[in-house]
């Protein structure tokens, strides 16, 4: 059912403010945590602090912005959200100004959170603890080596990112979502800051934190700020780029079953990812885009979806695009 603009407005105003919320928390929890005596020094503290509060801001948060909570994941998600390859976390006609506004919003949210969540420390901290348990320039095994902390967080970021274009890829159901993908970007979470500190690269793989630690904690530095944001974008675009590869080879199985009949190939395969298409001159409906007059939304409410009707595993622009394919001959 159509959403009113002025119910589109008040669902983005609250994805908005979700963000804002979630990256508050994720940064205050995560951060105070790692300081508290005992655990302050550990990597493993560190670890288990951004795990257990990304698993469980991811599933509090998702529906309402799809709980990106970090600069690195927003750029790829919009990445993806301009191609036609994701689902927006945001409720829109999803042209292309409006995916841009939203990557700078979500963008500029999670840098205020991260900030003001720093502040909100920094006012308890009475002991310097925060000072002490944070870096923001390669240290220990990388002291001195700035490629090689930027190609650790390169990979780091890249990795952090896929995972999360592909938890939240449009084939995964709502139930799927729900259930699975808090624990999975928790224990993501936990694999890349454990990397990232343990060898030393002065970063926590997302560059609100790192920004907001270098410019509000006494005894931190901004001269390496640029390896935490290159590493972020690096790592953002090469996540898009295998995402978009794999979307690709799917859609290609899938089209060439259909075709063939070959019932041999892989089923779970199927998706509804019609947008990959247009890259290869397919004549395929976009999927993504709302007509011009239409005030309709291209993501339906949380109650629609219990049904699984926003993910279904052949939806009718996969039918047109299989039926574009078998006019146009696109594979022997």
């Amino acid at each position: 059912m159509p959403v009113s603009r002025k119910g589109n407005v008040l669902l983005n105003i609250g994805a908005v403010a979700g963000e804002f919320v979630g990256t508050y928390f994720l940064v205050l929890i995560a951060l105070g945590i790692y300081v508290i005596p005992g655990i302050t020094g550990s990597v493993i503290g560190v670890g288990l602090a951004f795990a257990f509060s990304a698993a469980v801001l991811t599933y509090t948060m998702f529906i309402r912005s799809g709980s990106h909570f970090n600069t690195g994941v927003t750029m790829a998600r919009a990445l993806a959200w301009v191609t036609g390859l994701h689902d927006r976390d945001y409720w829109g006609a999803g042209r292309l100004w409006w995916d841009m506004i939203f990557w700078v919003a979500y963008t500029a949210v999670q840098m205020a959170a991260a900030v003001l969540a720093v502040l909100t420390l920094r006012a308890v901290d009475n002991s310097g603890l925060l000072s002490a348990a944070t870096f923001t320039s390669p240290n220990g095994n990388l002291s001195g080596k700035q490629g090689e902390a930027f190609l650790l967080l390169w990979l780091c970021n890249t990795v952090l990112c896929w995972v999360a274009l592909v938890l939240f890829a449009p084939r995964m159901g709502i139930q799927i979502k729900i259930i699975t993908n808090p624990i999975m970007m928790g224990f993501t979470y936990f694999g890349v800051v454990l990397v990232a500190v343990f060898w030393g690269t002065g970063s926590v793989c997302n560059f609100a934190i790192d920004l907001a630690l270098a410019t509000l904690v006494t005894g931190n530095s901004t001269n390496s700020l640029w390896i935490s944001a290159t590493a972020q974008i690096a790592g953002a675009i090469t996540a898009f780029v295998i995402f978009w590869a794999g979307a690709w080879i799917d859609r290609v199985l899938d089209v060439r079953k259909h075709l063939t009949g070959n019932k041999s190939l892989d089923h779970s395969r199927v998706n509804a990812l019609s947008g990959i298409l247009n890259f290869f001159t397919v004549a395929a409906k976009d999927m993504v885009l709302d007509d011009a007059d239409s005030t309709a939304t291209d993501r339906r409410l949380i109650s629609e979806n219990f049904a699984g009707e926003n993910y279904p595993t052949q939806g009718t622009d996969d039918r047109r695009a299989r039926e574009d394919c078998a006019a146009m001959q696109v594979f022997p």
